[in-house]
């Protein structure tokens, strides 16, 4: 790959070594239009074939480009939208034949299935029941849902010629988002408008001069509350993309080498790239666990009072 820093950023083509794709442009009007007026200084058909070398375009039925890296008018469909809808078809396909093995035979066999079902189990009794209490099973769909696309986004990412879906902050915000919507349209729900807004008024005896002290604990609770939100899309965004960095960082500092060096120094960052993948697979695994925790712990913050002033308004 020319660029490893493409496997956690978005384009609109998946880049693959030059060897498996060399563009054959016989004129310029064989040249793709959108490239054609991005680079209006080329002339020359090797050069476009030459930058073009190793990058397959995804096909755009619903909308133009303007670059290989911004949209011009319609939908387009860009290397992550691709590789989730690749993960949600992942899913779908799963759960699927889990359901139906489930309805076939009670008893679990197979590697395949003790390790989904162990997975389920570890999200609905270890994570959404403990954190979030009664009520819990309503939510566990939700956390499934999140731990199982990050987890298969995050070991698809580990895939050279694909790209790390949840390395991009667009990702993990809509994520964090969708927690922080479930939060807010539930406990509106539980403990109507009032109540929810009443959850981050703490209950304290205070004399009469000090009540404005409670207005402003009631902004750093709103404002804590979003911004816990916010660093949940930034913890999977950081530590998703500082593993590749690490890695592309190894494999830069071995283009460099030159001699006996080169040898020393290949089998050395060979070892370190192998120990950083199995690293990452931990990561992998970690971080879908960690969100997926967290997800649940706000939620269930949001869902149920934990201030005293709900109590006493109702």
């Amino acid at each position: 790959m020319s660029s490893p820093v493409l496997h956690v950023k978005d384009s609109y083509f998946f880049e693959v070594p030059t060897s498996m794709w060399q563009p054959k442009y016989a004129t310029m009007e064989d040249v793709p239009k959108f490239l054609r007026d991005a680079h209006p200084e080329v002339s020359s058909v090797r050069e476009f074939e030459e930058a073009m070398a190793g990058k397959m375009l995804i096909a755009q039925p619903f909308g133009k480009l303007k670059n290989l890296y911004e949209s011009d008018t319609g939908f387009c469909i860009s290397k992550f939208m691709f590789l989730e809808g690749v993960v949600a078809l992942l899913l779908i396909l799963a759960f699927t034949w889990l359901t139906r093995m489930v309805y076939a035979s009670g008893k679990p066999r197979g590697r395949m299935r003790n390790a989904l079902e162990m997975l389920v189990q570890l999200v609905r009794d270890q994570i959404a029941r403990p954190s979030i209490g009664r009520d819990a099973d309503i939510y566990v769909p939700y956390l499934l849902t999140a731990f199982f696309f990050i987890l298969f986004a995050n070991l698809l990412g580990m895939i050279p010629l694909l790209g790390t879906v949840t390395g991009d902050i667009h990702v993990t915000a809509v994520l964090a988002l969708c927690t922080f919507g479930i939060g807010l349209y539930y406990g509106v729900q539980n403990m109507g408008y009032g109540g929810y807004v009443l959850n981050f008024v703490p209950h304290m005896d205070l004399p009469i001069y000090m009540v404005p002290l409670k207005y402003g604990i009631f902004l750093i609770e709103v404002f804590g509350h979003l911004i816990k939100h916010a660093v949940l899309s930034i913890r999977l965004f950081a530590n998703m993309v500082a593993g590749h960095i690490v890695i592309a960082s190894v494999i830069a500092m071995l283009a460099g080498l030159e001699g006996v060096v080169w040898f020393f120094g290949t089998g050395v960052g060979i070892l370190g790239l192998s120990l950083f993948s199995l690293l990452e697979l931990l990561v992998a695994f970690l971080q879908a666990y960690v969100f997926t925790m967290l997800s649940a712990i706000f939620i269930g913050a949001s869902v149920h009072p934990h201030h005293a002033g709900y109590a006493e308004h109702h």
